[in-house]
């Protein structure tokens, strides 16, 4: 009896022993295949999440070796599109809506985590030397910390494999244990065939626009923001520029004006961007540049963090009612 007893004692590590060592080749097998890929491509449904609220997007990435990237991403709400691009030129962001292209001294897509770059969601992996390994009757998870850019309370990221087929599935950014951001993945393929065209500038941007057609230009009569200070507010406006000035321990200024052929013909250089709700954010030293249908917004402050200006951004709706209407204060 007890023999059978220490046989089965043994039996039962041996086969926890081979599942845990199961779990490291996984793992091993899926960051070495994307470590050493001459080129990806990857589309799936991104997911951030807001207090009660969320966004959707549908994002399409492509990657060639070493350093060439493209992500598409389109507001499922919104349908509205933006694409980002490294090729050997440099980082741009490129606007078909407004038919535009933004260029960037930056070093995305590695300067940050990002949950829709693997590269980078591997690097991450591999640098913490804490990582966690797991499965669930569905999935393996890998767990790791990761530093994002902006949302500093996004701590660590969860990456899940198939186990049926040992494909990746979905990335979670997450606080702790709530999922904040969340990409579904439809398909990751390896070693795609892709060529230097899939990078250039010129088509990409004939492409996008093509894509949109000649429908018309969406006016904006009332223009609202949501007050996330609660601050004293004080207005200014001329024929072409209102300035909505914020005052108090938070202080910030939002200038709008509506798009004109010679605002999008003027070529500036950003120092970063950022994802908003609905559109890209363009940062330099204290200000947030983004657009809004036929709108362009600058909200400049020395005391907001990047986060709060984003939070800002995010509040500013082109709809007839909110809680805080700047046109009502002109």
């Amino acid at each position: 009896m007890k023999k059978i007893f220490l046989f089965a004692v043994v039996l039962l590590f041996a086969l926890t022993s081979c599942k845990k060592d199961n779990m490291k080749d996984v793992y091993t097998d899926f960051v070495d295949s994307v470590n050493n890929c001459e080129s990806y491509e990857l589309q799936g449904e991104m997911e951030i999440k807001r207090n009660n609220e969320s966004d959707k997007f549908q994002m399409d990435v492509i990657y060639k070796a070493p350093n060439l990237f493209k992500v598409t991403y389109q507001n499922l709400e919104s349908n509205s599109r933006q694409v980002l691009l490294k090729n050997s030129d440099g980082v741009y962001v490129l606007c078909p809506e407004l038919n535009k292209e933004f260029k960037f001294e930056s070093s995305w897509p590695l300067n940050s985590s990002h949950i829709y770059i693997i590269n980078k969601v591997i690097e991450d992996l591999n640098t913490d030397t804490e990582r966690e390994i797991s499965q669930t009757d569905e999935n393996y998870i890998f767990k790791s910390k990761i530093n994002h850019h902006i949302k500093k309370d996004l701590n660590n990221q969860k990456v899940y494999l198939d186990k049926k087929t040992n494909e990746l599935s979905k990335i979670s950014y997450n606080n702790g244990d709530a999922e904040q951001i969340i990409l579904s993945v439809n398909k990751f393929k390896l070693n795609q065939t892709c060529t230097s065209n899939e990078f250039s500038l010129d088509q990409i941007m004939k492409q996008e626009t093509a894509l949109i057609g000649e429908g018309e230009t969406k006016k904006c009569s009332q223009i609202s923001c949501d007050n996330p200070f609660d601050l004293e507010v004080v207005t200014n406006k001329d024929d072409k520029i209102t300035i909505v000035s914020f005052k108090g321990e938070k202080n910030y200024t939002i200038v709008y004006q509506e798009l004109s052929d010679s605002l999008l013909t003027t070529s500036r250089v950003y120092d970063e961007f950022v994802l908003l709700d609905d559109s890209l954010g363009f940062t330099s030293t204290s200000s947030l540049t983004f657009y809004k249908n036929n709108y362009e917004f600058k909200i400049v402050s020395n005391t907001l963090t990047l986060e709060e200006m984003v939070e800002v951004a995010n509040s500013i709706q082109l709809i007839n009612k909110l809680k805080y209407n700047l046109e009502y204060l002109v």
